[in-house]
């Protein structure tokens, strides 16, 4: 199968193309543009280098998915008698959906950069208007700290095992449907390009997987991002708001309490009867009613769910230092003696 290489600048504004953008070209002897109207086709035009349109108008950045769909078969057709290469302005994973598009249909596409792949991603996104950037390493990866409202990259994997356990560790913030990208390492800055869902890459060869360089993962939009805490904060300063639920506006701290006992009663209840459903919904349902709670405290200026968090955390840490502290206390008896101790000491500062 021939292949389709994609080579970008980094700001889709930019007018300067280097030496190397070039060499890759001349490299090859079919160069498809989306856009004659961009500073590259402008560019190419002047000097009289060769090039193709892709589809039969410029493509856009609102263009719908079937119009993409269509435009990315156009170009892996253009690819049937020989290798090509697709030239975009901006990065190719960031603003370019039709590369998603074609290398989800095609085996074999690469992205050729002028510098490392993360790299790129920090040099796009420091010059454009986005949502943010992490760039976590694949050894010590925390799913609790991935932003799922930036634009995320993954790096440093040590082995085929070590992006397997990445991936399971990903599908705690994302569906198992959700489409990333997976690049393998080729020569200098240029890399094999796989675009696929989390469970379509536990489904990969040892082999593609031992070429794992980085993966690179898109932003989602608010209602998909259901399985974070800030989605549920965000939900619920809308509901509470001055546009939102005509019924929540007008309850107050002391009006709630009776649905604050009414969903703690059914989450005794689902834990008592071992109902895993029901269980797991009813705890959502009293974690709504504290948020409730801390809006109306918010409102009225009394404290703020951050607030509450800060107090949380200071307790946890400072009342298990056998865990976090290295302090001895390996029986129930002496957890239960050290935490009076404990409790004992914050009533004395209280004072």
């Amino acid at each position: 199968m021939n292949k389709i290489t994609i080579i970008s600048l980094l700001s889709s504004e930019s007018k300067q193309f280097s030496s190397v953008f070039f060499e890759v070209l001349k490299k090859h002897q079919r160069v498809v543009l989306s856009s004659p109207s961009s500073p590259l086709g402008r560019k190419l035009t002047a000097e009289k280098y060769p090039y193709e349109i892709l589809g039969e108008k410029t493509l856009q950045k609102n263009q719908s998915s079937d119009e993409l769909e269509k435009a990315a078969r156009q170009l892996i057709c253009s690819s049937a008698s020989g290798n090509v290469v697709y030239a975009v302005a901006g990065h190719p994973l960031i603003n370019e959906t039709l590369v998603q598009k074609v290398a989800k249909l095609h085996s074999h596409v690469e992205l050729n950069l002028e510098q490392p792949f993360e790299d790129s991603v920090f040099s796009y996104l420091k010059n454009e208007e986005a949502e943010g950037f992490q760039l976590l390493p694949a050894c010590h990866l925390n799913p609790d700290t991935v932003q799922t409202s930036q634009h995320v990259v993954i790096n440093r994997f040590s082995s085929p095992d070590n992006v397997r356990r990445v991936v399971l560790k990903l599908k705690e913030k994302y569906s198992a449907e959700y489409e990333f990208a997976l690049l393998a390492k080729r020569e200098g800055c240029t890399y094999r390009l796989y675009w696929l869902s989390l469970q379509e890459a536990l489904e990969l060869t040892e082999e593609e997987l031992e070429q794992a360089d980085s993966v690179y993962l898109p932003p989602m939009d608010t209602d998909e991002q259901v399985r974070s805490l800030s989605t549920l904060q965000f939900y619920i300063d809308e509901v509470t708001g001055p546009e939102g639920d005509v019924w929540i506006r007008e309850q107050n701290a002391h009006s709630l309490i009776q649905y604050l006992r009414e969903e703690t009663e059914e989450l005794v209840e689902a834990i008592q009867n071992n109902d895993r459903e029901n269980w797991k919904e009813e705890l959502g349902d009293v974690l709504v009613q504290i948020l409730y709670q801390t809006s109306i405290a918010e409102k009225e200026k009394h404290f703020s769910f951050e607030d509450v968090l800060e107090e949380v955390n200071r307790k946890i840490r400072r009342r298990h230092p056998h865990v976090f502290d290295g302090v001895e206390a390996t029986t129930p008896e002496e957890v239960d003696a050290l935490w009076q101790k404990i409790k004992q000491e914050e009533k004395r500062q209280r004072k």
